[in-house]
């Protein structure tokens, strides 16, 4: 989908005011199913196919990486403050977005389409995560995870000894860091899950990069 400069900017100005006024509906960054998280020999999915983004590098000044610093906590707060809360209609891009807007960041439709066939890039590329490729140095709490084509599979052992599998599929889905510890990282999402009484709202999860077994990961830095 091709924006006009016009288009762009009556977009900004609408999704700022519909952060502020707490709306709950748009049509921008929409999702056709919710994402799932099944314990048991089934996955769920998110959405869509979709191509794979571009990003150029650039070395940071100090002072660029202050700026990032701050920006990241000021989105990782705004996710934070919000917990048990659905940010405008649930869909999980919509957290990101509005979690952006109030930290003064640029947000997704700066970089690029929106639409539901794009990926949706959400500032500076910091990391490309695939099974063959695990390496999450320099990602930070507050950083931004955009999923395309991901599963996951893990064997739960219980102190008793009995075990069962854990399997998720992340179709397209977008996310923010909220903790990291080695490759175990605390995802702060919405639309996720099964339970009908939470998942529209904003919830943690725990995320295993060892146990990714398909798709990739773009991990994102959010810059003014």
């Amino acid at each position: 989908m091709k924006f006009t400069r016009l288009s762009i900017g009556l977009f900004i100005f609408c999704g700022s005011l519909l952060a502020l006024l707490g709306a709950k509906e748009t049509t921008f960054l929409a999702q056709a199913k919710d994402c799932k998280d099944i314990i048991d020999e089934s996955a769920g999915e998110c959405i869509h196919e979709i191509s794979s983004p571009s990003s150029n590098s650039l070395r940071a000044t100090s002072s660029t990486l202050e700026t990032d610093k701050s920006l990241n906590r000021k989105v990782y707060n705004y996710a934070i403050a919000h917990l048990g809360q659905q940010i405008a209609n649930g869909e999980c891009a919509f957290l990101i977005h509005n979690a952006l807007v109030a930290a003064g960041a640029k947000t997704s439709e700066y970089f690029g389409s929106t639409d539901l066939n794009a990926d949706y890039v959400w500032g500076k590329l910091i990391a490309t995560i695939t099974p063959q490729n695990i390496d999450i140095q320099g990602v930070e709490v507050g950083d931004i995870i955009q999923f395309r084509d991901v599963s996951t599979y893990e064997k739960i052992t219980k102190s008793d000894g009995s075990w069962k599998t854990r399997k998720v599929k992340y179709t397209h889905h977008t996310s923010i860091i909220g903790e990291i510890n080695g490759n175990q990282l605390v995802l702060i999402h919405q639309n996720f899950g099964n339970d009908p009484a939470i998942k529209k709202t904003v919830q943690k999860s725990d995320f295993n990069l060892d146990s990714l077994r398909s798709g990739t990961l773009w991990i994102y830095r959010p810059t003014q």
